[in-house]
């Protein structure tokens, strides 16, 4: 009990201190410093998070030797502690722009996990476990000042203890003012695969969380077809609206 209240009290010290000042002035903080007190203010807050709904609207494209097609859909998504998973339900859904039925969806959600492929294992981390994950990596460097579309922010950049990790890299933005963190940026190499995948997440605040706002997920797959292996282009876009957290009942 003791140790969650000095790391609240930590975590409120190092907001406030770095909010009283303007941010040309502060002085740098440690690496460590940012992400713990980040970590220990969305644990707290997420002590009574039972449930989580959200509006989602996504589109991912596969640029390969047969030319480019582009899946689209909008779907309610809903997860949480108290949720077996994340589940969507889709409300729509495009091909090349044009409207596809329902019935299909859960054909085009596999097609889209196999383009994953090897990616998959770090993928999962890099999106699913960001907070359990970030709490396991080491500084690489110093923090550094940043400007993210006009919000001073500090960069930290954050490796794994151990070599050859999924997750090779974690660069994370923290507004400079209060602490919440703006971007978040993983490259991911899969096993015996020199070509890097890159997740990007910019973040909004919503009931005290910092969740995601938009995810951009980009890299190159192979698919094979007809004996022959083909490497293509795949690219995720995805927007998140319409947050709302339901406490544990």
């Amino acid at each position: 009990m003791k140790r969650y209240v000095y790391i609240g009290f930590l975590t409120a010290f190092l907001v406030t201190a770095l909010a009283a000042q303007p941010a040309w002035a502060q002085a740098v903080p440690r690496p460590n410093s940012l992400v713990r007190a980040w970590l220990a203010s969305q644990t707290e807050r997420g002590r009574d998070v039972g449930r989580v709904t959200l509006t989602e609207e996504a589109e991912w494209t596969v640029d390969g030797p047969f030319g480019v097609r582009r899946i689209g859909w909008t779907a309610t998504t809903e997860g949480g502690p108290e949720v077996d998973g994340w589940q969507r339900e889709p409300i729509s859904m495009t091909a090349n722009g044009r409207p596809i039925p329902l019935e299909r969806w859960q054909e085009l959600e596999k097609q889209r996990r196999g383009m994953v492929g090897p990616y998959a294992t770090g993928v999962a981390r890099a999106v699913l476990q960001l907070h359990t994950l970030i709490a396991t990596m080491r500084p690489s460097g110093e923090t550094v000042r940043a400007t993210l579309a006009g919000v001073p922010c500090w960069r930290v950049e954050l490796v794994p203890r151990r070599p050859r990790d999924a997750v090779e890299r974690y660069t994370l933005w923290f507004a400079q003012d209060e602490g919440h963190l703006v971007r978040s940026r993983a490259l991911i190499r899969a096993p015996r695969n020199d070509q890097p995948f890159l997740i990007t997440t910019d973040y909004t605040r919503a009931q005290g969380f910092d969740v995601p706002e938009r995810r951009l997920m980009e890299g190159t797959t192979k698919i094979k077809r007809r004996r022959r292996t083909y490497t293509v282009l795949f690219k995720y876009e995805a927007f998140y609206t319409d947050y709302r957290l339901f406490n544990k009942e």
